[in-house]
């Protein structure tokens, strides 16, 4: 197969048509992430989130009108540049030997999608700072003069959910008006799957009772009365160091607990005339997506988290 122009506008095409297959897949495997993040668009390098202390409840109306007026700080969020790119050897394209390249565009495809929940699961994990200047998960956080905590470093276990899921139904906000927060999402990576499961899922659990005369103990199924509390999101990208992290998120409101700010999603480059420098310098095609955005952590009542920092 000669590279001629014509044969570098269909192998374009091929080539583009994949990439939108693993688009298409990507999305379907990311949609987890629209549990519990809500998606924003960016229109410049970075966006200021000054708005996240402007959040107040109905209060009755004695005088004049009170803006909240909470927090003075705001956060910045910087959109960072991703990109990934595909080597296609020429000599591959004269030799007609081009079957790997297909799967290459439609993995590209697949992982471009999932760099949004990639991103929101480094912010839950990374714990950075709020725009008070402390972290986000924290064990004592003020609302005016109320209390937040929504950080422990217990394990995943029925007693610490069900300490979490009171906790954040009990959170009252600047004005000392309940926040009305209801826990609807607990999100795990694959190591805590099981433990999540005997906890909000499975709606018969097994304890142990003492017998008559209290000397033993034997099994008894009983029902779980926390199941169905919750809905559970197992994410694959809590793994390794994140393996044991927990949260419990609540999801059902219009801010949701983590925000992706999208800046660009951009389409297929291609370098794959002879006057490119990869073709005269490499014999190579390339072809590339540039993405741009970040995620952050919204409202500190919005999300609870089991975890030991590093």
């Amino acid at each position: 197969m000669k590279t001629t122009t014509t044969v570098m506008e269909s192998l374009f095409t091929s080539f583009n048509t994949k990439l939108q297959d693993g688009f298409g897949r990507g999305e379907a495997a990311a949609s987890r992430f629209l549990t519990y993040c809500m998606v924003l668009t960016s229109s410049t390098a970075m966006e200021t989130y000054a708005w996240l202390a402007m959040l107040g409840s109905m209060r009755k109306w004695i005088g004049p009108r009170l803006a909240d007026k909470a927090v003075k700080q705001a956060m910045i969020v910087v959109n960072d540049d991703y990109e990934n790119t595909v080597r296609v050897n020429r000599n591959d394209i004269d030799d007609d030997k081009l079957g790997i390249y297909p799967v290459l565009f439609d993995q590209m495809g697949y992982d471009a999608k999932l760099l949004w929940p990639r991103l929101a699961v480094a912010a839950m994990v990374e714990n950075a700072n709020w725009l008070d200047g402390n972290a986000f998960f924290l064990a004592s956080r003020k609302y005016g003069k109320n209390t937040i905590k929504n950080y422990v470093t217990d394990a995943l276990t029925a007693e610490s959910y069900a300490a979490a899921r009171q906790t954040m139904m009990g959170y009252v906000g600047y004005d000392g008006n309940t926040l009305n927060v209801m826990p609807d999402t607990l999100i795990v990576g694959p190591a805590l799957e099981k433990t999540a499961k005997d906890i909000v899922v499975n709606t018969k659990i097994v304890v142990s009772i003492a017998t008559g005369d209290g000397s033993k103990t034997q099994p008894a199924v009983i029902d779980n009365m926390l199941a169905g509390t919750v809905k559970l999101v197992v994410d694959p990208l809590l793994v390794g160091a994140a393996a044991n992290y927990w949260f419990l998120g609540a999801c059902n409101g219009p801010v949701k607990p983590v925000a992706v700010q999208k800046r660009k999603e951009g389409a297929l480059i291609r370098w794959d005339k002879d006057s490119d420098t990869c073709v005269k310098d490499n014999n190579e095609n390339h072809y590339g997506l540039h993405y741009r955005g970040a995620a952050c952590l919204t409202l500190p009542h919005l999300m609870y988290a089991g975890f030991k920092s590093a």
